[in-house]
């Protein structure tokens, strides 16, 4: 997959923005806080819809402002086409592909598969479960629309349960609508749990080659899923027995719940518990260790992406080839493999040393220049 251009109204720090990449590396160089890190949040929203910084909607809209719009005309590998719209206003935000409108949010996320690897995404070893578990849903939002589906249901099902445990000690017949409530977490629960523990390993699988050859064979790496409901041990596979899992689990911890006035179990506290040498990379993994780690499993979801939905991902590596050695660049970007066609590399200068650019992009003061 490659985008061809993109269209920018009041986004961010872009009050009107028309730029084309070429299909192979795109490096975008200026100093830091020109508006690279836009760019590439623009690009990301035209695949998932949301920020990757976890950035609101109305925080991309150009202060001032009522309204932003990203507009990209993206190509298959096989040339094909289309052109996708996001728009963003008080009302909401809107999904057009090919000019038609009211595009829902599951039909739309996997147009444009990208994989994303900044910053944070160093942390994924480190920082706290919530992080790991984007990393599944990242992936999963993009090749199974179900998941979309259960993640979104799941969600607004347990805002509605933590708002009845937050009301129910002044009111407590608002306790006896607990069981509905628990009855949509464990149905749309268990699509997720099924989905994210299925894919944790492939992705274990995956990252555990990757490792071995950035490491040169000198670490061994694991990853294993592991779900937010504790001590189940029935060894359940099938979607109504991780049903009927979760809904136990919610009815063990009923009472504590509304003693508490918060949840204690379920989807949401699910981790992804990765070792390296056999021991916690969250509490023992070294700088280095937590990076080639990082880097081992976004190599995985990229070639997971690729394999499920039979195009390559856009990758969007945003200033973090100054933080990597030559051996893990050229993991990433490698032009001439059949690991990635479109690369769109944001820099502040001098993290690239010999790489051939497909396009070179400046920046400064959210004004583009083309090299």
């Amino acid at each position: 997959m490659t985008v061809g251009s993109i269209r920018l109204d009041n986004f961010r720090n872009f009050r009107e923005l028309e730029l084309s990449f070429a299909p192979g590396v795109n490096i975008i160089y200026g100093k830091n806080g020109q508006g690279k890190t836009n760019l590439l949040e623009a690009v990301y929203m035209l695949s998932i819809t949301k920020s990757m910084r976890g950035a609101r909607d109305r925080d991309c809209v150009m202060f001032g402002q009522s309204f932003a719009r990203v507009a990209g005309k993206v190509y298959t590998d096989g040339g094909t086409g289309h052109t996708l719209e996001l728009s963003i206003s008080g009302e909401g935000k809107g999904l057009r592909i090919d000019g038609v409108g009211g595009t829902p949010a599951r039909e739309w996320i996997g147009c444009l598969p990208v994989v994303f690897f900044g910053p944070q995404e160093m942390e994924i070893v480190r920082a706290g479960p919530s992080r790991r578990r984007r990393l599944l849903d990242t992936a999963l939002c993009q090749i199974k629309p179900r998941y979309t589906r259960a993640l979104s249901m799941y969600k607004k099902a347990h805002e509605h349960k933590k708002g009845i445990l937050s009301r129910a000690g002044g009111k407590p017949s608002l306790a006896l609508a607990m069981p509905e409530f628990d009855l949509k977490l464990a149905q749309s629960g268990a699509v997720v749990w099924k989905e994210r523990a299925g894919y944790a390993v492939r992705l274990a699988a995956t990252a555990a080659n990757y490792h071995r050859r950035i490491s040169g064979g000198a670490e061994d790496f694991s990853a294993a899923y592991a779900p937010g409901v504790p001590d189940t041990g029935s060894g359940a596979e099938d979607e109504r027995g991780l049903a009927a899992l979760l809904m136990a689990a919610f009815e063990r911890s009923r009472e504590h719940d509304l003693r508490a006035a918060r949840t204690r179990t379920g989807m949401l506290y699910d981790d992804l518990d990765i070792r390296v040498c056999g021991r916690d990379a969250r509490a023992f993994a070294s700088q280095g260790q937590a990076r080639t780690a990082a880097l081992a499993l976004k190599l995985a979801e990229r070639d997971i992406l690729r394999e499920e939905l039979g195009e390559h991902p856009v990758l969007l590596l945003d200033d973090v080839m100054s933080e990597l050695d030559g051996t893990r660049r050229a993991y990433l970007t490698a032009p001439d493999a059949e690991d990635s066609r479109q690369c769109l590399i944001t820099d502040c200068g001098g993290g690239f040393g010999g790489l051939k650019n497909g396009k070179t992009i400046y920046i400064e003061n959210g004004e583009i220049r083309e090299g």
